[in-house]
């Protein structure tokens, strides 16, 4: 499969699982098909919901290739299949045009899976026993795995990629988010695990607390134990590189006739996504990460919140245009959650005490932006790449000044008026000076930010 048709196959997939994530009729259709192939039924569920990210699939890898294969297949099946209940089909003729597996695959793969039946049949191994385990509290426990026990349970991708809780990611040529992984740094890994000079670092796994997972801890004494993992989402947090390449030598191993007697400390967590993100501020104060992703996923901060609500939220205009970094800016996007948020912050800091507060600024926010984006639909929306040529109108710093502006319209019975009447004075062209002095090009610095605060809200007086 090629990079570029895969990223295509995301785009058309992404929207059908939103549609019919919750479809249990669907997903009996694709799991009977995953079953039928012998793949665990537990990928189509977990692929189905969205778990498991399909950028976190690796098609240079066969059997991963052939897992997205049959789900493409067996989703277009669904969807074409008549519903007694209204004697029409689950989905539109046109989703079941999108689906067609010859569009995204090569005629070569499209022959060797369109009737493949793996040998083996794959299950997966709910439950997961982890026998040595110390108990910390109700949600923490650790312990040790070794290689072959770990990779066993990384076989059939129960154990999944969460962005949200994950290293920050890098953006494809194609604008789609992947696992930002150095493949150096495994391949280093995968060869000390075989000479026997890797040491034994602690990899943590979280078992997602949505009310869904069941977990039994089996002990005597109630500190030692065997932690029983019956159901849940498991995601490694921290460890990634170690996971991958714990599996490859593993691999590569068994093939020669090899156990790999190896031991990896092992930390499990019962968290939510918010606290796994609390966990992870944590360890980046013994290992780095990105200050801009670590600030983009900190729930504590209210501006982050509001920023949040305003991306999930279908009705505003603008949700699909604020992106995380710079690199994604480049596929549709108009501005930062960080720009956006640090403004949000020292604008509206006055109200943002509550989570009712909190909820009324977004709201705002939504009808404010897309009023803005309503009025300048060729700037924001059809034309943005040929008006960012001659005018700074869809900069993404310009947006801090939209918010300053959106903060002095606030609760004004004619706000529109005065947005329209703002708006047509500013000369945003790139030849008007004021934009050299404010270095609207630069990541602005709060002398800046307040330039450019002060030049709509003077404007607004």
């Amino acid at each position: 499969m090629l990079d570029k048709k895969n990223a295509m196959l995301i785009q058309v997939l992404k929207p059908l699982i939103v549609k019919y994530g919750n479809n249990n009729k669907i997903y009996d259709i694709i799991s009977k098909e995953f079953i039928r192939r012998n793949l665990p039924g537990s990928n189509a569920k977990t692929m189905l919901t969205g778990r498991l990210p399909f950028e976190t699939l690796n098609v240079n890898n066969q059997r991963e290739l052939f897992l997205l294969f049959v789900f493409t297949y067996s989703l277009q099946k669904a969807l074409s299949t008549i519903d007694e209940m209204s004697g029409e089909t689950f989905g539109s003729p046109e989703e079941h045009t999108k689906l067609d597996v010859k569009d995204y695959f090569t005629q070569v793969e499209v022959e060797e899976f369109t009737e493949l039946v793996l040998e083996k049949k794959e299950v997966s191994k709910y439950p997961y026993v982890l026998k040595h385990m110390l108990k910390l509290d109700e949600n923490n426990y650790i312990g040790f795995i070794s290689a072959k026990d770990f990779a066993d349970i990384d076989a059939t991708n129960d154990i999944i990629y969460n962005f949200n809780t994950q290293r920050d990611p890098k953006i494809d040529v194609y604008g789609m988010k992947r696992i930002n992984t150095d493949k150096n740094e495994i391949t280093e890994i995968e060869n000390n695990l075989l000479t026997g000079d890797q040491f034994s670092t602690e990899i943590k796994l979280n078992i997602l607390d949505n009310g869904e997972q069941n977990i039994e801890f089996n002990s005597k004494d109630g500190i030692y134990g065997e932690l029983i993992i019956h159901s849940g989402v498991i995601t490694c947090f921290d460890g990634y590189h170690r996971k991958t390449a714990n599996s490859l030598a593993v691999n590569k191993a068994s093939s020669e006739g090899i156990d790999l007697d190896f031991n990896w400390k092992l930390g499990i967590t019962i968290y939510s996504e918010t606290k796994t993100k609390k966990f992870m501020k944590e360890i980046n104060k013994q290992k780095p990460i990105k200050q801009e992703h670590i600030k983009n996923i900190d729930e504590s901060r209210n501006e982050n919140v509001i920023v949040g609500n305003i991306v999930n939220n279908t009705n505003a205009e603008i949700s699909d245009k604020i992106k995380d970094s710079d690199a994604e800016l480049k596929f549709g996007g108009l501005t930062k959650k960080s720009i956006l948020a640090i403004a949000i912050e020292e604008q509206y800091k006055e109200l943002l005490k509550t989570k009712t507060n909190n909820m009324e600024i977004s709201n705002w926010l939504v009808e404010f932006t897309n009023r803005l984006m309503g009025v300048y639909k060729n700037e924001f929306i059809f034309k943005v790449e040929e008006t960012k040529k001659n005018s700074y109108i869809n900069h993404k710093n310009m947006f801090i000044g939209y918010i300053a502006l959106s903060k002095r319209l606030y609760q004004q019975s004619n706000w529109k008026d005065e947005l329209k009447r703002i708006m047509s004075s500013i000369d945003f062209s790139k030849t008007n000076p004021v934009w050299n002095s404010i270095k609207i090009e630069d990541e602005l610095n709060k002398t800046s930010r307040k330039e450019l605060y002060n030049l709509f809200i003077k404007e607004a007086n």
